[in-house]
């Protein structure tokens, strides 16, 4: 019998970040990583993990634990796709736990730029001599934790924008709800939204188009969905106040006893204060739905991370409203093709 190929750093490291992709939506302001526990020797797997939801347990305790043993012999190794916590949190640090279970070899990918941590951690498992090989810095690692970058460096959710385009580059008709997108980029939208913490419309939006904003196709998470109300005058008879699922409502004066609302008022209702007020209720990832108003409020502030166009290929609409010029605020760094929609995924 033949044997399977070495597996290699690079295929690991891939494989741990293709974990921590599986928490996108659950782990609000905490990272997402993935883990791997293997054996170099033998060339086999022994436990998988990725961290679940924020406050649970860690990658690197999922992986342990998965691997259903309580011991392991010295060519058992851990890879990881950010550097192990060393300090105390919601759960006790990740490098105690890999101590504990006698690993005697960790692979990192990125460091954490958490002040806390910033290589810290590696430098505490060398003086329990456990060998360190890293950071791998892979360009997926770096890709994967984008979003815990914005938020520690920017104390801001990481935000998408999203929008819906014709062809000739319009967003709708004034005053009529218009159907831009098609059946299979609604799936794919939808499962967006349940990839993030939150979505945000304008008050303007609300009103004219009364959405659910939800996640529908099958996708269990909802989104918290995030109004900025700067006219206090939105109806108790809006859908996001009949259906399960938090609201969370800026406004200048609370004008509701509505149970799934929470209402943070303000004075200051600019996106800049309001991303920062997200910030503090564990929002680190936010999605933009609002009309062009309220999306160019977030780009003339540069407050995007990325910008997700769905434009549809066929359709005209030459009198309506204009969206604004996306395509000129970064590069393109993916496209697919959905039918006559073309999904553009645009970053700084």
């Amino acid at each position: 019998m033949l044997k399977a190929k070495k597996m290699t750093s690079i295929q690991i490291i891939k494989r741990c970040n293709e974990l921590a992709i599986r928490g996108l939506g659950y782990t609000a302001t905490n990272p997402n990583v993935g883990a791997v526990v293997y054996n170099h020797h033998e060339n086999n797997i022994l436990g998988e993990g990725y961290h679940q939801k924020y406050g649970s347990a860690h990658a690197e305790v999922n992986a342990i634990n998965a691997c259903h043993t309580e011991s392991f012999d010295k060519n058992t190794e851990i890879a990881v796709s950010l550097e192990p916590c060393n300090h105390f949190g919601k759960t006790p640090p990740c490098t105690l736990k890999i101590r504990n279970a006698s690993i005697n070899r960790v692979m990192v990918d990125q460091l954490d730029i958490n002040p806390l941590m910033q290589g810290k951690s590696l430098e505490a498992l060398r003086k329990h001599n456990i060998e360190v090989q890293g950071p791998i810095n892979s360009n997926l690692g770096k890709q994967v934790l984008r979003p815990f970058y914005v938020q520690q460096t920017q104390t801001r959710p990481y935000i998408v924008i999203k929008m819906a385009i014709s062809q000739d580059g319009y967003i709708g008709k004034e005053g009529q709800q218009t159907k831009i997108s098609n059946k299979l980029s609604d799936r794919w939208v939808h499962r967006w939204r349940s990839e993030v913490d939150a979505i945000l419309v304008g008050g303007n939006t609300l009103k004219n188009d009364n959405p659910s904003l939800n996640s529908r196709y099958h996708n269990i998470k909802n989104p918290i969905r995030v109004i900025v109300d700067k006219k206090n005058d939105l109806s108790p008879d809006l859908n996001i106040f009949k259906i399960s699922g938090k609201n969370i409502i800026f406004n200048k004066e609370r004008r509701s006893n509505n149970t799934n609302s929470k209402f943070i008022t303000s004075s200051d209702l600019s996106m800049n204060n309001v991303m920062q007020l997200l910030y503090r209720e564990n929002i680190g990832s936010l999605m933009v739905e609002g009309g062009s108003k309220t999306v160019n409020e977030f780009l003339s502030q540069q407050l995007w991370d990325e910008i997700r166009i769905i434009q549809n290929n066929k359709l005209l609409i030459s009198n309506g409203v204009k969206a604004p010029d996306l395509f000129a605020m970064g590069r393109i760094t993916f496209t697919k093709q959905l039918g006559n929609d073309t999904v553009y995924i645009i970053e700084k």
